[in-house]
């Protein structure tokens, strides 16, 4: 069943290419899971990163970004592992 799956990467899509430079996941006790982002990576329009097996429960992916004009983003997605 596809939403018992646990994600096995984190990915965002942009209008206009930009680099990922950080993801963090906090879980709901408020523990952080390390995220490896690779550095200098190729600005695109849609990023990834590959995600940590990770344990039963809920998340938070706290994540920025930057365009090649300096220009930075960010923003939280929520999700649970089942």
């Amino acid at each position: 069943d596809v939403y018992k799956r646990q994600p096995t990467a984190f990915a965002v899509t942009f209008p206009h290419p930009m680099t990922l430079t950080s993801v963090k996941l906090t879980s709901a006790a408020g523990q952080t899971v390390d995220v490896a982002v690779t550095p200098g990576a190729t600005p695109s329009a849609t990023v990834s990163t590959p995600l940590p097996a990770l344990e039963p429960g809920s998340y938070s992916a706290a994540w920025s970004a930057t365009g090649a004009d300096g220009h930075q983003m960010n923003g939280v997605v929520r999700f649970m592992v089942h």
